[in-house]
C-alpha cells in the first residue's frame, strides 16, 4: 500500500493513501521517527521519548476510548490514529468500506487510479488534558481517470450514525490552513458522478 503520514503535533494527523489491500492488525512507530536516527542508540532515544508528542496506547487506559485509524485497511500507525468510541471506529470503518465499494470503485476503473485523504480536525475534548478528541474525522477522495473527479465525506464524533457527503473544496474549505487536498483540485474540481 502506498502511503504517507503528515503528522505535527499542532494539528490532528490525515494520511494520504493510494488504495490496496491491507490485512494488518499491528500497530507501528512511522519511517519518519526512524528516519530521524541512524544508530540503534538514537533508535533506543528516539523510542524513549514516543508519547511527547502523540498518544500511546496507555493514553487511552481508563477511557472510554482507543486509538482509531483514519483509515482502518492501512497499516495502523500511531501518528494516524485519534481517539474513538468502539462504536464510532466500527461504524467508520462500516461507512468508508460501503462508500469505496459502492460508489467509488465502479466509478474509477476498479481502484486502478483511485487515491484517498483520510484525516481529522480536533476538539477542544482531551482525554488526561494530552490526547485531542476529534470533533469529526473525514475521507476525500480523487479518481484521476478515465474521467477525473472527487468527492469527500465527514462523519462527526458525536453522530456515530450520520455521515455527510460534501464536495473536496467544500471539505478544503473547513480545514485549517488554506489546504489544497488534491493537485489540480482532481480534474478542476469536478464532482462525483452519481
Amino acid at each position: 500500500m502506498d502511503r504517507a503520514n503528515f503528522y505535527n503535533s499542532d494539528h490532528c494527523p490525515f494520511e494520504v493513501i493510494t488504495l490496496e489491500r491491507f490485512n494488518g492488525s499491528r500497530w507501528t512507530i512511522p519511517r519518519a521517527v526512524l528516519d530521524e536516527v541512524s544508530t540503534g542508540s538514537e533508535v533506543s532515544d528516539k523510542v524513549a521519548t514516543l508519547g511527547t508528542n502523540q498518544a500511546l496506547e496507555e493514553d487511552y487506559a481508563s477511557t472510554d476510548y482507543q486509538p482509531g485509524p483514519l483509515y482502518h485497511r492501512a497499516s495502523p500507525a500511531l501518528t494516524s490514529a485519534v481517539p474513538v468510541t468502539p462504536d464510532f471506529k466500527e461504524k467508520w470503518a462500516s461507512d468508508v468500506d460501503l462508500l469505496i465499494k459502492e460508489k467509488l470503485l465502479p466509478h474509477c476503473e476498479n481502484g486502478e487510479n483511485l487515491h484517498l485523504i483520510a484525516g481529522a480536525v480536533p476538539s477542544d475534548t482531551k482525554i488526561n488534558d494530552k490526547v485531542s478528541v476529534p470533533e469529526y474525522v473525514w475521507l476525500a477522495a480523487c479518481c484521476n481517470l478515465p474521467k477525473a473527479w472527487s468527492l469527500a465525506v465527514i462523519k462527526r464524533t458525536g453522530d456515530v450514525e450520520g455521515l455527510e457527503q460534501v464536495t473536496v473544496e467544500e471539505l478544503e474549505n473547513q480545514l485549517s490552513g488554506g489546504v489544497k487536498l488534491f493537485s489540480d483540485q482532481c480534474g478542476g474540481g469536478a464532482v462525483h458522478p452519481n
